[in-house]
Order: C-alpha cells, then structure tokens, then sequence
C-alpha cells in the first residue's frame, strides 16, 4: 500500500483529471486518495494572488533591464511634474472648474501629450509622496482646507492609491465633498440668521405692544419710555426697529428742553 508521500508524488501526473479519468486508470480506492491529495496541494486565494503580483513584479524588472540594455530610457517624471498638476487641481477647485482627470492632466501638459497619459498611470511612489507634502502644496489655500476638514490620514489615500491618476480620482471625491459641506454650513448660517432676525421681530413686536399697554402710543413716548429705563439709544433704536438717527434725535430735544427748564 503507499504511503502518503508516494501518493503525493504521483498525484501531479493526475493534475487536471477528472475523477472519473483517475479511477480508470488507478481504479477508485487510489483515485480517491490522489483526489485528496490534490485538493490539500491546491493553492490558496491568497497565495495565488501573491504568486501573481511576484511575477508581475519581476516581469517588470526583467522590462526595465532589458530596455536599459537595449539603450532605451522609459518615461521619468520629476516631483515638479506632479506637483504641478496637483497644484493644477486644488487652483481649478478653487476656481469652480470642474473637469476629468485625463483633462486635467492634458491641462497640465498641453504641449506634451505623452507625458500627460504617463503620468496618470504611474505607480504611487516617492516621488508622489514628495509632490503631496511639498511645501507649495501644504500651503495652498484650498489644501489647507482639506487637512482641517478631514486630517492627514484621509488625505495620504491620494499618493497610496496605486497610481497618480487614482490618487486625483480620490483628491477630487474629497474636493467635491468638502464642498458640499461647505454650501450645507453655508446654509445653516443663513437659516440662523433667517432665525435671529425673526426672533428679533418678535422682540420688537412685543416691545411696542407692551408700550403701548404702557400708554406710550407715538414713537417720541416709546422712546423716552425706554430712556427712563436706563435703555441707550441704540438699544431702543433695535427695540422698536427704528432709525438709530431718529431715536438720537428724539434724545437730543429731550434733553434740550429739560435744560431750558432748569435755566
């Protein structure tokens, strides 16, 4: 009977057959045992996944040396070249244009097209990074705005995003969500101002209604009514939502004549 380290061993020649085949061949006791053994050798998702990217990788290695050898020089983009699309699109931004990011990068580079199609598909790396956290960068305005509203962890997904051209996708969701909820805050002042200056006539409603059961009936009354209650006049002017000119006036004649009395 084999053990199963033999069983192993003669489970490749079967790779790829059904059972059935097997059993033809080997009959059905063995056929299960090498079925077993093949399912146990089977790779995981995960392992097929690394295996992937490693041949990715050295395929990519294996391209460069070879264009090396052959004297041939693949596109080099400095980190002025991505910073000057970067700052590209935080200037746009805050200019309300809004366009796709192959636009953006022609935009960037309308005299070298290749170079903008390049770019958009280099792979994160440091010199995306170094662009990001460039001090021309840092210090834009609208960037600024982006690192209060959603910090520096959020905002580092641009230059780890798998290529530059994903990392403006991603800049460019959180332009655009920053800006809503700018024009949601914006909205929300309004509507508190809406709420204050209500609140406010009410007040003033209120103030003369009650002057008014006070037998201050004319504007001079309500106003010399409020004085005497230690009330300045721009106080009263918000009070009875009257010119501030007007209710100084009133003050002034009211105080000339206590003076013509007192002489």
């Amino acid at each position: 009977m084999l053990n199963d380290i033999e069983i192993e061993s003669i489970a490749k020649d079967f790779r790829g057959m059904s059972f059935l085949e097997m059993q033809s061949r080997i009959g059905p006791d063995l056929a299960k045992r090498v079925e077993a053994s093949l399912k146990a050798q089977a790779p995981s998702n995960k392992s097929i996944f690394s295996e992937y990217q490693r041949k990715i990788k050295q395929a990519g290695k294996e391209l460069g040396q070879a264009m090396y050898a052959a004297g041939i020089n693949g596109p080099k983009h400095s980190v002025e070249d991505y910073e000057k699309v970067i700052l590209l699109q935080l200037d746009m931004f805050s200019k309300e244009e809004k366009t796709s990011i192959s636009r953006l990068l022609s935009s960037a580079f309308p005299n070298d097209p290749a170079k903008a199609k390049s770019l958009g598909g280099i792979k994160s790396g440091a010199r995306i990074r170094k662009a990001y956290n460039s001090v021309k960068v840092r210090n834009h305005p609208v960037e600024i705005a982006l690192q209060i509203m959603y910090g520096k962890n959020m905002l580092n997904r641009r230059y780890n995003a798998g290529n530059f051209g994903k990392g403006l996708a991603i800049g460019a969701v959180l332009l655009n969500g920053w800006s809503r909820i700018t024009n949601l805050e914006n909205e929300v002042d309004l509507l508190k101002q809406r709420v204050e200056r209500l609140e406010q006539q009410i007040k003033v409603t209120k103030t003369r209604n009650s002057l008014t059961d006070a037998g201050a009936t004319s504007t001079k009354e309500k106003v010399l009514f409020l004085k005497s209650e230690g009330k300045g006049a721009t106080e009263i002017s918000r009070l009875l939502n009257a010119p501030l000119n007007t209710v100084k006036s009133i003050l002034n004649r009211s105080t000339n004549v206590g003076l013509k009395g007192c002489i």
